[in-house]
């Protein structure tokens, strides 16, 4: 089995480079450019320090007219008082079980019936214990289960001392107390003492529903036990309601930003002096950098959630410096024009809000990146938007709308025209938004329509607009690599690849086949096709070198091989070689990071033909593996994997002589399974079913390839010597 690297590399994404080693310029650098961030968005997001307090009370006239700087919320008192009325209202009264009277009913009904195995009963205390001695023992068992129960039941229910105690008819429930346990119970269930003994006749009629001596000695019995065993508790009540006032909660009107809160010339009224003293305790100092302090815990919260989100599913981000740059520079980018969009933009009727164009920065990091770093830009740049317009949900949830409906507008975008439709689909993402919000909110219909249309349709707009002038920028300036650039080396005029195809044809020829089936491969598994079919057009670009000690370049007129007056180990480095050739080549040329990483992996540690060969030269065994291994690394992404695969399917294919559909079947899936055994996909994030799925890919692509065909008619001789050709392939 392959031995396994001696430290695993972090994974390159599907449009960066792999990260490099633990470098302290770099590391420091990557530090540097998180704290440039984290403190830039903290000055973005912070309100602004410089403003003073307002010193106008009522009757005070203003020598200009003062607007609100910030929007904030005023204690509304007339409300607030309104709403303490009606908690305390709300307060059930409370009522207190008495357990001992209880008790003592229970005790009352079992006085009238002695224990049997007393030596001498004692004499009946009264005329009703008499007559229930005087009763058979069968009714003396009816009576007391018939009594006992009822008692319970009503006793369950409570039992007032008198009509006076009962709550009122407007109270519809009270709490009951017995001991730690409470309960809420229908006002209409509570019962006194005299409609108790009501109750109870009209009870032991339907238990005895035969008239007679039972009947009545019954009714009696309960009569004479029947005692109150629940009492109004006024102090709890009167607490409870107490605490009920005290925790009433305050009722807040909100005052815009921009909003009026005093004009030139005009004395100020005591609603207006309400909002200034109000606009003054929110702008002292303290309560500033209190503002201040929170914003930036804040702000380090989502710094830790990116951190663990990106060590997860994107760490490719935090071991690239051009791709931290890019990252942090987008969000410093929005927080800015969240800020410049509220701060300097002001419409009669149109919330700023809802124009700051979120979905731009998806977009480019969508594009730059991955959509997974998109999500979360998406997400972050969300939340700092409902900080900017003073934390409100409708703006954050606008934002989060346009942010994500953009993603899915732009993944794995070909033409620089799906931008402009990106934008009209977040334009009709962010008016459905809107309209949504401020419906719940409540606003008025016409102002809800307009702001959806004017606010949706302008967002979308500048987006539309913007994304397509500030995406070549960001390329140039962080160097990406983005699909528009991938899309320039597919051009098979490109340079490198003419030089392919006059100096190593088989190889030339090798490789388009390669880029064929690893862009249906990761079709098949979600993977970026374009990246796997660039990659596989560049992989073999290093056989440059010495094209001619490679086979597929080798003419059939010209038998004799190169590596036949070579040794093994010295055939193996020629091999080795073309990997780090094409790396040095790529570089030379510019191509990027993804590109490069596919050449240099596309081999992975992979053990080369001539160790077999080495080792029957060598029967002593001194032959040592790893000198006859490329270097590697591993693939890394599933792309890199997806090129390694369709490389080594295709020249095993190449050379079966009779490649018919059960044969490339055969060899499809033992190459495949081969790689898999010797650990060479251990380091990307590739499954069993993506590996059934590629390998039905690449065997229904090779079965294309190597198609039989109908034999030509042989009225020449030329096509009968095709035809015969023909039937020897099939």
């Amino acid at each position: 089995m392959a031995k396994k690297p001696a430290k695993k590399k972090p994974k390159a994404s599907a449009r960066g480079a792999a990260a490099p080693g633990p470098d302290r310029v770099s590391t420091a650098l990557r530090w540097a450019i998180a704290a440039i961030t984290y403190l830039g968005l903290i000055a973005l997001l912070s309100p602004g320090i410089l403003h003073t307090g307002f010193d106008l009370a009522a009757g005070d006239v203003p020598r200009s007219t003062l607007r609100s700087p910030i929007e904030y919320e005023v204690l509304d008192p007339e409300a607030t008082e309104s709403a303490r009325l009606a908690a305390v209202a709300e307060v059930m009264p409370v009522y207190t079980f008495d357990t001992g009277a209880a008790a003592g009913m229970k005790a009352d009904v079992a006085s009238y019936f002695p224990p049997e195995e007393a030596a001498e009963p004692p004499p009946p205390p009264n005329p009703l214990a008499a007559q229930i001695a005087a009763l058979s023992e069968d009714d003396r068992l009816t009576l007391q289960s018939t009594a006992a129960g009822i008692l319970d039941d009503l006793g369950e229910r409570g039992i007032l001392p008198d009509v006076r105690d009962l709550p009122d008819r407007a109270t519809p429930y009270v709490i009951l107390r017995k001991g730690d346990v409470e309960i809420n119970r229908d006002a209409r269930q509570i019962t006194y003492v005299d409609a108790a003994r009501s109750a109870a006749r009209q009870s032991v009629r339907s238990s005895l529903p035969s008239p007679g001596p039972l009947r009545d000695i019954c009714t009696r019995l309960l009569t004479e036990v029947l005692r109150p065993n629940l009492a109004f508790d006024p102090a709890e009540t009167q607490q409870r309601r107490k605490a009920a006032s005290t925790n009433a909660p305050q009722i807040y009107y909100k005052v815009q930003r921009g909003e009026v809160l005093a004009r030139e010339g005009i004395p100020v009224s005591h609603s207006d002096a309400r909002k200034i003293e109000a606009l003054s305790g929110k702008l002292t100092l303290r309560s500033r950098l209190a503002r201040l302090a929170g914003i930036a815990i804040l702000t380090m919260l989502l710094a830790i959630i990116v951190w663990l989100y990106m060590s997860h599913y994107s760490v490719h981000v935090l071991h690239s410096t051009r791709e931290l740059m890019l990252f942090g520079s987008t969000l410093l980018m929005m927080a800015a024009a969240g800020r410049a969009m509220v701060t300097y933009v002001s419409f009669a009727t149109l919330d700023p809000g809802f124009l700051i164009p979120v979905a731009i920065a998806a977009m480019i990091i969508t594009i730059a990146m991955d959509a997974r770093v998109a999500i979360l830009v998406a997400t972050v740049i969300a939340i700092f938007v409902g900080v900017i317009t003073e934390y409100r949900v409708e703006t954050l949830v606008v934002a989060l709308v346009g942010g994500i409906s953009s993603i899915f507008c732009v993944w794995r975008i070909r033409r620089r025209t799906v931008l402009l439709r990106a934008g009209l689909v977040v334009g009709l993402a962010n008016t459905a938004a809107i309209l949504g919000v401020t419906l719940l909110r409540n606003w008025p219909m016409h102002e809800a329509l307009f702001n959806a249309v004017a606010g949706g349709l302008g967002n979308g707009l500048l987006c539309a607009v913007i994304t397509p002038g500030l995406l070549p920028i960001f390329e140039h300036v962080f160097g990406m690599t983005t699909d528009f650039r991938l899309l320039e080396l597919s051009d098979l005029d490109q340079p490198l690849l003419k030089r392919l195809a006059n100096e190593a044809p088989g190889s030339y020829q090798s490789s388009l086949t390669v880029g064929t089936l690893a862009e249906a491969a990761a079709d098949a598994v979600g993977a970026n096709s374009l990246l796997a079919r660039v990659g596989a057009y560049y992989h073999d670009i290093g056989k440059l070198s010495k094209p001619s000690y490679f086979g597929e370049n080798q003419p059939d007129a010209k038998p004799a091989k190169r590596h036949e007056t070579l040794t093994p180990s010295m055939s193996s480095l020629v091999l080795i070689s073309h990997v780090k050739d094409g790396v040095e080549m790529a570089r030379e040329s510019g191509l990027p990071p993804a590109i490069v990483d596919i050449i240099r992996q596309h081999h992975g540690t992979t053990l080369n033909y001539f160790y077999q060969k080495a080792k029957a030269e060598d029967p002593e065994g001194a032959v040592k593996e790893e000198n006859f291994r490329y270097p590697g690394p591993r693939p890394q992404t599933r792309e890199a994997a997806i090129v390694s695969l369709a490389d080594s399917v295709e020249a095993a294919t190449r050379s079966l002589e009779s490649p018919t559909p059960r044969r490339i079947r055969e060899q499809v899936l033992r190459i495949i399974n081969n790689k898999f055994i010797d650990g060479q996909l251990d380091e990307c994030d590739l499954t069993l079913r993506d590996l059934t799925r590629i390998s039905e890919c690449f065997i229904r692509v090779l079965t294309g390839v190597y198609h039989t065909r109908v034999p030509y008619p042989d009225d020449q001789e030329e096509d009968g010597e095709r035809a015969g050709g023909a039937e020897e392939r099939e």
